[in-house]
């Protein structure tokens, strides 16, 4: 092999070696930025799943406090009425 054949040669390798160990380098940051996407997505689903334990418990203690807030207004319709009814027919004057 000539001189010139081998220099070519040479600068085939090199190219290539130099074009992997770039490649390389790209697939290690592609695959630790699939590894942090990964444990985002893992982080926003365990968030979303806590924030809908959250709404349903509020949605709980507003069922709740509207429960109590429509047997207390029966109850106060039902004593008024008995009250208006009592006055209404008493001895006014």
């Amino acid at each position: 092999m000539s001189k010139t054949l081998l220099d070519a040669l040479e600068y085939r390798v090199n190219t290539a070696v130099t074009t992997i160990e770039g490649l390389r380098s790209e697939v290690r940051e592609l695959r630790d930025q699939q590894r942090q996407l990964v444990e985002e997505r893992t982080r926003l689903h365990d968030e979303r799943l806590l924030l809908e334990e959250e709404r349903r418990h509020l949605e709980d203690k507003l069922r709740e406090l509207l429960a109590r807030i429509d047997a207390s207004g029966a109850n106060d319709e039902a004593s008024s009425g008995a009250e208006a009814g009592g006055y209404g027919m008493g001895e006014r004057g």
